[in-house]
């Protein structure tokens, strides 16, 4: 069985059996959570298929795919506090008589984050973790290896920095969003500048999370 740098559970390609890899868990920091499939492999190829049919130019080859192409994964998660602080200037565009002007506001305030999901694997790129979400967090388990079995699985490889740095990007987004609602009466509304700064505490909770992923 050949397995990637961070894969914590496989199949053997010859005969389909799982396998844990439990010296990969054992030299890596053991998840404390673990949130269980709550949709089978057929639900997930019968939403799939559904979404794939509303493609109209979506090639065949794609919308027939083998139910072998679908296979579910626990990916690694860093779940954080974290505190977000940024002042922003806003462009919008606002009616004078028959014509528009351009016109700056200032915004500043914080943001608290109990419970922000970052995704801990670099296999797969913040921006397609995102879309996953919302995540119920409150399904978490305990972690146990027995619910890795049947299923692949990626062990964390990011550092702290890592997912401060990803904190800050998404808390961001969250703060712009809010902050350019909050300007009324313009349009053509855009953040200019801003002075972003958070701070992610240390103690964060490490789980893992269910995806069907179609390949």
């Amino acid at each position: 069985i050949i397995i990637n740098g961070t894969e914590a559970s496989t199949m053997c390609v010859y005969c389909g059996n799982p396998n844990v890899v439990f010296s990969r868990i054992a030299k890596q920091k053991e998840p404390e959570f673990i949130m269980p499939f709550s949709i089978s492999k057929e639900h997930a190829v019968e939403l799939a298929r559904k979404a794939i049919k509303r493609g109209a130019f979506v090639p065949r080859k794609i919308k027939n795919f083998s139910v072998d192409c679908c296979r579910g994964i626990y990916l690694p998660y860093w779940i954080v506090k974290a505190k977000y602080a940024d002042s922003v200037v806003i462009k919008g565009q606002v009616k004078s008589g028959k014509n528009s002007v351009t016109k700056y506001f200032g915004r500043s305030g914080t943001l608290d984050f109990d419970n922000l999901p970052i995704d801990a694997s670099r296999a797969l790129s913040d921006e397609s973790s995102a879309k996953l979400e919302p995540y119920n967090l409150f399904n978490m388990k305990p972690f146990d290896e027995d619910y890795l079995a049947g299923f692949y699985s990626n062990v964390s490889d990011v550092t702290y920095s890592d997912v401060r740095s990803a904190a800050l990007l998404r808390a961001q987004e969250f703060f712009n969003e809010e902050a350019i609602n909050d300007v009324k009466n313009a349009s053509a509304k855009e953040v200019i500048s801003s002075c972003p700064s958070i701070k992610v505490d240390p103690d964060m909770v490490y789980a893992m999370l269910p995806a069907w992923f179609i390949t």
